[in-house]
């Protein structure tokens, strides 16, 4: 988490240092940026995850191979240049065929995208880019057992908690649609690949034999609203 924060910040300070250079720009041939919020819900679809098949073998579900994302975002834009940054967060609960057995799966990711505008008109425009992002996910696993409160039972092992932190990159497209409207809404889809390796490891425990995740690939879909 506290990296998580650290690249906000940076990212928050990328921002309004372009900002800053925006307002010092006395060229009035030049029309300013325009500076705003947006928000955007859609899904994320993960490429295969190594450990599926440790789970597999447990009776567990897969971590969600397919899992509804949310976003607040900034954004600046001026003529055929943006700059967004913004916050990402998923969850999704999965349940396997034996009810006693579930998972959780969470991730929290902050990201920069930057894209050029090659067409842009009333009620239409599409733009290319690429974004940077860093990612934290973290699954659950669950066995339910019976806990009585009279003889609590320290060795009660029912909860599981992992994670692993990645740092993505990749293409990125952006469809503009209806812009005369009040809000226009636009449509957001990217592909990213992980451009580091990491183990599932645990806050609350030593984790054995720990699978390594390489190679991981994600594309996502949103329907974002700028205000």
């Amino acid at each position: 988490m506290k990296k998580i924060l650290t690249t906000a910040l940076c990212l928050i300070g990328l921002t309004s240092s372009i900002t800053a250079q925006e307002a010092s720009d006395s060229e009035e041939s030049v029309p300013p940026a325009e500076i705003g919020f947006y928000i955007s819900a859609g899904a994320v679809f993960n490429g295969d995850y190594h450990i599926n098949d440790r789970l597999a073998v447990a009776g567990l579900p897969d971590v969600a191979p397919i899992m509804p994302e949310v976003t607040i975002g900034y954004t600046i834009s001026r003529q055929k240049y943006l700059l967004d940054a913004e916050v990402n967060a998923g969850y999704l609960n999965s349940n396997s065929v034996e009810t006693s057995k579930k998972l959780t799966t969470t991730s929290v990711a902050v990201k920069l995208r930057a894209q050029h505008i090659p067409f842009t008109s009333e009620n239409f425009s599409i733009s290319l880019g690429a974004d940077v992002s860093y990612l934290s996910s973290f699954i659950n696993l669950y066995h339910t057992n019976n806990i009585d409160l009279n003889s609590v039972n320290l060795n009660y092992g029912g909860h599981i908690t992992l994670n692993n932190e990645w740092f993505y990159a990749g293409p990125s497209l952006a469809l503009g649609l209806f812009r005369t409207y009040d809000i226009p809404i636009n449509l957001n889809m990217g592909y990213e690949l992980a451009l580091t390796n990491g183990y599932w490891t645990s806050n609350f425990a030593d984790v054995q034999n720990s699978v390594k995740e390489s190679g991981h690939s994600r594309f996502y879909i949103k329907m974002r609203v700028n205000f």
